[in-house]
């Protein structure tokens, strides 16, 4: 295996020759591995920007009734328009015993006073599929965090590669790009 040797001051027909003379597989490794953990950033938008399609708030005292998901979030979020960040606040331990029925004529009658999801319940999703913002209750009063985690992300890579180019102009470019993928 030939070894590549290029030179800053050279004139650019004498790099491209010394190019020539290169193994091409060490070549395509040097330009193929910056972009594989340039992948590993990218897919950290995909991971972190997908939005559940259909979240609603689970309100933990109507989950032990026989009711249908359908029947809750009429009782919990009817004519709400916050994408299941807020319900209607009744006191659901009452409801809980009575029938649908029953229970959705009773709070039509109540003023109608809109609270957060959280001190009754948690999210759900329609969707089967779970991605970090599900998991992590990403959504809602927390979307500020999965922003912060994507400019996090950003920043990082950017101060990364200012330092990590000091840091390969002083120790050289092998120190630089494994301790650069370690700490990726």
């Amino acid at each position: 295996m030939s070894t590549c040797v290029f030179r800053v001051e050279d004139s650019y027909i004498y790099m491209r020759k010394e190019i020539q003379t290169c193994d091409h597989m060490s070549l395509f490794f040097l330009c193929v591995t910056p972009n594989i953990l340039n992948g590993f950033h990218v897919s950290s938008y995909t991971l972190l920007g997908h939005l559940p399609a259909d979240q609603w708030c689970a309100v933990s005292d109507l989950q032990a009734t026989n009711w249908t998901e359908e029947q809750q979030r009429s009782i919990t979020q009817k004519n709400l328009n916050t994408g299941g960040c807020t319900i209607w606040q009744y006191d659901y331990a009452k409801l809980a015993n009575m029938s649908y029925e029953e229970a959705f004529h009773y709070a039509s009658n109540q003023p109608k006073i809109e609270t957060t999801c959280r001190p009754h319940g948690v999210y759900a999703y329609a969707d089967a599929d779970t991605t970090f913002v599900a998991d992590w209750d990403l959504v809602c009063e927390n979307a500020l965090q999965r922003t912060t985690a994507q400019v996090a992300i950003s920043l990082g890579k950017f101060f990364g590669s200012f330092s990590f180019g000091i840091f390969s102009d002083k120790f050289g470019r092998k120190a630089s790009f494994t301790l650069g993928a370690a700490f990726f």
